[in-house]
């Protein structure tokens, strides 16, 4: 009797399904104030029960893509892409990356990146050289085997090669970065919130861009529309223009002068190359 007792006692332990998780999920704790983004339109920073989401998106149908990694603060059964913690070592497809890390006192963590010989020479430059970073390009392409050797943990790239396979085959996380798709210049700053993020330092980020913003603002000007400005590029027989919606005509508008592209009436012309 008590045999059949113990057997019937192990069949309902068997039934009974035990919690989810993944013992390989590095957990940090969930931030005690969500980020809220005002400007960016190509990311978002979703709070979820159990992680943090990162989604990067684009903003033109023509080009679409879509990315998303992971913070955890709960052990769960996930196959989701995790943001590895710590972060040891980064490796970045584009030096524009460098501005954020270097706000966020991050520079140290780079080991890789991409056309470091076109790079300006300043600070950021000298102190890439300086840790002896490795160069991933080889012919405009990145090598995977100068990823591997730059030991990273997390390799932040271009929307380019954002279905290739090829970095999965070495299991290397991948983010898309594509803040240069941002049209004006504060959308362009919030992108350090993601930075942030991505280095568990979200409050940090925040504070950044909080000042720097109320910097910026403190310097923009009303519009002065008896002067006009008006920008090219010229190459063989076109002349080409920034878009009435860049990046540029939003700084010009900022700093209180009157953008026009050719043939919207152009009167007090200054030029400029």
């Amino acid at each position: 009797m008590k045999l059949w007792l113990f057997f019937i006692l192990v069949l309902l332990l068997g039934c009974v399904q035990g919690p989810d998780l993944n013992p390989t999920l590095t957990l940090v704790d969930r931030p005690t104030k969500e980020l809220t983004i005002e400007y960016a339109k190509g990311f978002s920073i979703n709070y979820l029960e159990s992680a943090t989401e990162i989604k990067v998106h684009s903003l033109s149908n023509r080009y679409p893509f879509s990315d998303s990694i992971y913070m955890f603060h709960k052990a769960i059964d996930s196959s989701l892409k995790q943001i590895p913690i710590p972060l040891t070592n980064l490796a970045c497809q584009s030096s524009t990356y460098t501005a954020y890390l270097e706000r966020l006192g991050a520079l140290n963590l780079v080991s890789g990146i991409s056309d470091l010989n076109y790079m300006p020479k300043d600070r950021i430059y000298d102190k890439m050289m300086t840790r002896n970073v490795l160069e991933l390009n080889h012919n405009n392409v990145v090598q995977v085997e100068r990823l591997i050797k730059s030991n990273t943990d997390l390799f932040l790239m271009f929307p380019f090669e954002w279905e290739s396979t090829k970095y999965k085959a070495i299991n290397l996380p991948t983010l898309l970065i594509a803040e240069y798709l941002e049209s004006t210049p504060l959308a362009r700053l919030e992108w350090i919130k993601l930075f942030g993020c991505v280095l568990n330092q979200p409050e940090r980020a925040d504070s950044i861009f909080e000042t720097t913003k109320n910097a910026y603002e403190s310097l923009v000007v009303p519009v002065d529309s008896s002067e006009t400005v008006m920008f090219n590029l010229p190459f063989k027989d076109s002349w080409n223009m920034p878009s009435a919606q860049s990046l540029v005509s939003h700084l010009v508008k900022d700093a209180g002068l009157n953008y026009q592209m050719i043939g919207e009436g152009l009167d007090n012309v200054i030029l400029s190359k």
